[in-house]
């Protein structure tokens, strides 16, 4: 299938890295899509396009442009998303990254904690 589509909405989940192979790294997300009824759909990326994946956070606007996998197996239709490309609308508020550096806020020193 040679087709590739096109979707835009905000990110609503990053799921963490996964490692099913030694040679196939899968990174996956989902989007909430902006309509009367909206849609939340889940997408793949695979290898090199997990760097992608992770620039994008929780609110933000993307349009995600994307292939159709599907494959038999055990009986059973497995269908993906597979990612070829993330384009950024813009980041809102709620979409900023979460901060880092510090795994809990830092307080003010009490003045038992001052050195004279």
């Amino acid at each position: 299938m040679s087709d590739s589509f096109k979707i835009t909405g905000n990110v609503h989940q990053v799921l963490d890295l996964e490692q099913p192979t030694e040679k196939m790294t899968v990174r996956r997300f989902s989007i909430v899509t902006d309509e009367q009824y909206p849609q939340t759909i889940q997408f793949q990326a695979v290898n090199d396009r997990c760097d992608a994946v992770g620039t994008i956070y929780p609110g933000e606007k993307i349009t995600v442009s994307f292939d159709i996998r599907g494959r038999e197996w055990n009986g059973k239709v497995i269908t993906n998303l597979n990612v070829w490309r993330i384009e950024k609308h813009g980041v809102t508020q709620s979409a900023l990254p979460p901060a880092s550096g510090f795994a809990e806020p830092v307080k003010a020193p009490s003045i038992d904690d001052l050195p004279f």
